[in-house]
């Protein structure tokens, strides 16, 4: 299915002047007109409007009215006074952990941030969770390819074994019979075995 083949991809120049192209005769309440913007574009809604958000932050900081971003993206006042206080929060979070990470004293972080010693700490250890959890997720999907890889190479070679017992006409019928059944039988006992780790590393 090629509807969603920009998914995850990068936004460029050109996309974001069509996307604001298209905002311009939209009303934003209806879902319908937002979906099938996002089906031109091959995106998924959410990542239609996380760019509509990202556009609305940016053109903040780059000094617009926020009458003029209204227009232009769509979102309403509401909204953006909400984009905007959530981005400014997420980049005072990152420069916090940033600065953190490069050795600056907590007086500093004080000053530099103009947050108080506890919301300082309580970033630093929600920054550290996350990165701890996502390392976890990356090791466990580690995990699970090489368990796959493992279980690929096995079938492999008990379909090869199969086909070399097809092709050897010396055995007899019921050996042939005896030495099939047993390859099955190791090749579901594999499979069983890979769905139950998946399953717990899930």
């Amino acid at each position: 299915m090629k509807m969603l083949e920009n998914k995850g991809k990068r936004w460029n120049d050109e996309e974001e002047k069509i996307l604001l192209s298209e905002l311009e005769n939209v009303d934003m309440r209806y879902k319908l007109e937002m979906q099938k913007i996002a089906e031109k574009h091959k995106r998924t809604l959410t990542a239609i409007k996380a760019r509509i958000n990202l556009i609305a932050y940016n053109f903040h900081k780059e000094g617009f009215e926020k009458e003029y971003i209204v227009e232009k993206t769509k979102l309403t006042e509401v909204e953006l006074e909400e984009v905007i206080t959530k981005n400014n929060i997420n980049e005072t979070n990152t420069l916090v952990y940033n600065l953190f990470k490069d050795g600056i004293s907590m007086e500093q972080i004080i000053e530099r941030t103009k947050l108080t010693h506890q919301q300082i700490q309580e970033v630093i250890e929600v920054k550290q969770k996350k990165k701890h959890s996502n390392e976890q997720k990356f090791d466990i999907e580690d995990i699970k390819n090489i368990t796959m890889l493992a279980v690929d190479k096995a079938l492999k070679r008990n379909e090869e074994e199969i086909q070399l017992i097809k092709e050897n006409n010396a055995i007899n019928n019921a050996r042939f019979e005896e030495n099939i059944l047993e390859l099955k039988k190791g090749m579901e006992k594999i499979s069983n075995m890979t769905e139950k780790i998946l399953e717990k590393l899930t």
